[in-house]
């Protein structure tokens, strides 16, 4: 029986018992502190007939004994678990194809080996999505460190300009505004992930934006939902937290390749395109100064090159 067949044949039956069967796919690397209570929180779902896929990137610590371990005590809790792993690390984005392309589900849950959900959380998601009858809902999260808790601090005002949006909007409001929309917020159903290029595996550290951009792209509309159900972990070794320069250049590619190309040369989409790549070059040349003096840098020499013509006579 081929891939296709099976994957068809397995959907089918998971909805004999006429409920539907939903993938948590978890995504790890050296996850080995956290990963058991993400694992517990996934345990305790409301919701029953749930498909748990972890998907493990060359970690070198010892979550992948962690996660076989608990799966030996907790797999008849699942309709159908399994653990993939490769030997060295490919990059977040080929993490979550693999593991996408291994899922059954009909809707998919994509969360890191960090992350924490709600007890309600896959119940409460697909039961939204059902109502209103969306392949993408983007939720609330909850931010957390060892010792607090706090709501998702950034871009609430635009989030809530963004989703009244249409979809054709969107798409020209996330190319020039790409604010964050965590992974881990969003409920995907499965058809999504055959849209041509949704995940691109070139992009190691960068998931969110392609993947983003390809489904605003082909009309997919991306809904909101204000329930807070997911568990966001905020902690010193994020990518995201500080000025990384490897991730500024993969930002900077993706707005190459995605953003760039699809705005419109204006005089204001122009000069929009001088000020986003003096902000990458500034932050990529310059990591270990503060934005406002790597600005007054990169701005200094332009000015000193524009300059030099005249003060050569």
């Amino acid at each position: 029986m081929n891939a296709s067949i099976e994957n068809s044949a397995l959907i089918a039956a998971s909805r004999l018992d006429g409920a539907i069967l939903v993938s948590v796919m978890v995504i790890t690397f050296n996850s080995a502190r956290t990963i058991l209570e993400t694992l517990e929180s996934i345990l305790l779902q409301s919701y029953q007939k749930i498909e748990l896929v972890i998907s493990d990137d060359g970690s070198k610590d010892e979550t992948l004994l962690l996660c076989e371990n608990w799966l030996k005590d907790h797999q008849d809790r699942f309709f159908r678990s399994q653990i993939l792993s490769v030997q060295e690390n490919t990059g977040v984005s080929e993490n979550c194809l693999r593991g996408v392309n291994a899922s059954r589900g009909e809707w998919i849950k994509i969360i890191a080996g960090d992350d924490i959900l709600a007890k309600n959380c896959i119940e409460t998601l697909l039961s939204i999505s059902l109502d209103i009858n969306c392949k993408v809902l983007v939720s609330d999260l909850k931010c957390f460190t060892s010792n607090a808790e706090y709501d998702y601090p950034y871009y609430q005002d635009e989030r809530r300009f963004f989703f009244n949006l249409s979809v054709e909007e969107k798409y020209k409001y996330y190319l020039w505004h790409p604010f964050f929309l965590n992974i881990p917020s969003i409920f995907y159903k499965r058809e999504v992930f055959a849209l041509p290029g949704i995940f691109n595996t070139k992009y190691k550290l960068l998931e969110d934006q392609p993947m983003l951009y390809t489904i605003l792209k082909n009309k997919v509309d991306i809904h909101y939902a204000p329930v807070r159900v997911v568990f966001y972990r905020i902690h010193e070794s994020s990518i995201t937290g500080k000025i990384n320069p490897a991730f500024q250049k993969a930002l900077y590619e993706c707005y190459k390749e995605y953003r760039r190309p699809n705005i419109k040369n204006s005089i204001k989409g122009l000069l929009f395109k001088r000020m986003t790549e003096l902000a990458f070059y500034v932050n990529i040349q310059f990591p270990e100064m503060s934005f406002k003096d790597r600005a007054v840098r990169k701005l200094h020499e332009i000015l000193k090159n524009s300059l030099q013509p005249f003060l050569r006579y």
